[in-house]
């Protein structure tokens, strides 16, 4: 097929819109002292989950649909790179920028982060939590297992597609089982039962395999789940199956949400918790004038989302898209010329 083919699933969009919005939502009512609005905003931190799972299921998916062989390992590599590592090194420049401009506030209690040591080092490779640094960001873990997703399904994609069904069946089982064996919380094993929904999701859609067969291995991997995560493990990859399949329709503000969500994802805690709602607590100081900043303040915190995915984000997209996979040269055929 088309190299240059651009997989666009409203639905997939709206949920990572969704998600990043969740996880938005989960750090903002976390800066308020209120238990039942901190328990609402809880629920907001599914979204890490269910953004593995749509991961697990749209790369994939995409690369199916981009005819990737394993030869082209190195400019799926490079893809991934370009389409995310600019946003998140800026977001790093943004957070850097804030330290030193917190230094002129009053109110300021911490010392400006110094930009030339290791760890700014280890989040250049996603290996912070590998090296036992500390993240600026506290969402940044989640990249960094993203990233190791990348290289895994880069690797393995090429079982998970083949031919013989036994093959992919066994594979797949034997990914479900990993975790239990290998479960370090900083490497991408640990979290495998989480992406494994969306790639069962991929055969799925793909028809790889029927809905019989869908149903049973999504049943084992809840309860493996399950029994690995707890209620997350189950609820998340319900969640997201369900709205990629049965969402049809776009809902414009959540495809315009899922357009900006890693943007969002990126800068809501710096500029938002960090940055705004924490500097602005100075001056209000009742717990429902707290409460109204956080409400007041998501609004500001999409739009300087929305501004950093025009200014940022979306050029990389378009630098990525560039990048198209290689086709292998059958030099048997030029023998014959």
């Amino acid at each position: 097929m088309n190299n240059d083919i651009k997989v666009n699933i409203p639905s997939v969009t709206m949920l990572r819109g969704l998600a990043s919005l969740g996880v938005c939502i989960m750090h903002l009512t976390a800066t308020v002292q209120s238990k039942f609005i901190n328990e609402i905003g809880y629920y907001g931190g599914y979204g890490v989950p269910i953004f593995f799972v749509i991961s697990g299921f749209i790369i994939p998916y995409s690369l199916f649909y981009s005819s990737y062989r394993l030869y082209n390992f190195p400019n799926f590599i490079l893809k991934r790179i370009i389409r995310l590592d600019p946003p998140y090194l800026l977001s790093i420049a943004g957070i850097f920028l804030l330290s030193f401009i917190t230094q002129f506030s009053s109110f300021h209690s911490s010392d400006i982060i110094d930009l030339f040591n290791r760890n700014t080092l280890y989040h250049l490779f996603y290996l912070v939590g590998i090296l036992h640094g500390k993240w600026l960001n506290p969402v940044f873990w989640t990249l960094a297992i993203e990233f190791q997703f990348y290289i895994f399904i880069g690797i393995i994609f090429p079982l998970l597609v083949n031919g013989k069904r036994i093959i992919q069946l066994l594979v797949f089982l034997f990914f479900c089982l990993i975790p239990f064996f290998l479960n370090n919380n900083e490497f991408v094993p640990e979290y495998l039962l989480m992406f494994l929904p969306g790639i069962l999701l991929f055969f799925f859609i793909t028809k790889k395999i029927n809905w019989q067969l869908f149903a049973l291995l999504g049943i084992i991997t809840l309860l493996l789940s399950y029994f690995k995560t707890g209620i997350p493990g189950i609820a998340c990859p319900i969640i997201a199956t369900c709205f990629i399949l049965f969402v049809k329709k776009p809902i414009k503000p959540l495809i315009f949400l899922g357009t900006i969500s890693y943007s969002l994802y990126l800068i809501h805690t710096p500029f938002g918790t960090d940055g705004m709602i924490n500097f602005l607590q100075n001056y209000i100081v009742s717990e429902s004038g707290r409460i109204w900043l956080v409400v007041l303040s998501l609004p500001m915190i999409i739009f300087i989302a929305w501004i950093f995915y025009r200014l940022i984000e979306k050029p990389s997209i378009i630098m990525a898209g560039k990048i198209q996979y290689r086709k292998k040269i059958n030099y048997k055929s030029f023998n014959k010329i």
